[in-house]
């Protein structure tokens, strides 16, 4: 928990360093785990949309927007 935490620090300060992977959606991969924060940019603000598992289906967290 503690380096998704770290993560989303960073994004915090350099929100546009992750590659857009869908439409405005962001990904970042959380370091030493399987892991990825996938974000979107609203104005000022981070918006994080799933934590989700490497291995999982992509079209689980597509479904969600």
């Amino acid at each position: 928990m503690a380096e998704v935490e770290r993560c989303i620090d960073t994004l915090a300060r350099h929100p546009k360093q992750s590659p857009v992977v869908h439409r405005e959606v962001r990904r970042a991969v959380v370091r030493h785990f399987p892991y990825a924060i996938f974000y979107r940019l609203e104005e000022r603000r981070l918006i994080v949309l799933a934590v989700f598992h490497g291995h999982r289906d992509p079209a689980i967290w597509q479904r969600r927007l």
